[in-house]
């Protein structure tokens, strides 16, 4: 098990978003949680990347090995993606930082734009952006939150062919999604039921 859950809630202003959630998530898995606006999805995201604390119940995981993409894409603004992703390589890449960054640019479709201002990047290219910046770190859980916001399909595609190589290799997902991930094998947690 990569990641698991027990009788975890979470409470905030007063209102129970979820509660007694079991998860074991092992290698390969991918958990798709769904639900409408508001009954903690994303909570439930913060919580498994240690972002938030839960209400109740406890999180066993290795919070080394997770990679997490919220609503907030987490990239510098200021600095141009090659920069973004030079800086979030070198936290885990030790060796080859240039050619990994090199290879998520083309991966990702952004070697045109490598050098340009994040800033200044459609939303869709900040999308791609963010998931270069979870896939160059290698880590074996990813956590995303509607990873397909503002991607094109072509971006659609890619992120599904990433998403599939990444369980193919051992890799984890969470994913909340408002629609269904095109994509075989998975668990599906519905809050908000």
């Amino acid at each position: 098990s990569l990641l698991s859950t027990t009788e975890l809630g979470c409470v905030v202003d007063g209102l129970r978003l979820f509660g007694d959630l079991n998860i074991d998530l092992k290698a390969g898995e991918l958990l798709e949680v769904s639900g409408p606006n508001g009954c903690g999805k994303s909570t439930l995201l913060r919580c498994l990347a240690g972002v938030k604390e839960p209400t109740q119940g406890s999180i066993t995981r290795n919070i080394e090995d997770c990679a997490y993409l919220g609503h907030q894409l987490g990239l510098n603004q200021l600095l141009s993606v090659k920069e973004n992703l030079r800086f979030f390589a070198s936290l885990s890449v030790a060796q080859q930082l240039n050619n990994r960054v090199d290879e998520a640019c083309g991966l990702f479709g952004l070697r045109k734009v490598q050098n340009q201002l994040v800033s200044r990047l459609s939303a869709g290219l900040q999308q791609r952006a963010a998931l270069a910046k979870i896939w160059i770190q290698g880590k074996s859980i990813w956590l995303l939150d509607e990873p397909r916001s503002a991607l094109d399909r072509s971006g659609h595609e890619l992120l599904h062919e990433i998403l599939g190589q990444h369980r193919a290799n051992g890799g984890a997902l969470v994913v909340v999604a408002h629609s269904p991930l095109e994509l075989e094998n998975k668990v599906f947690l519905q809050l908000g039921a």
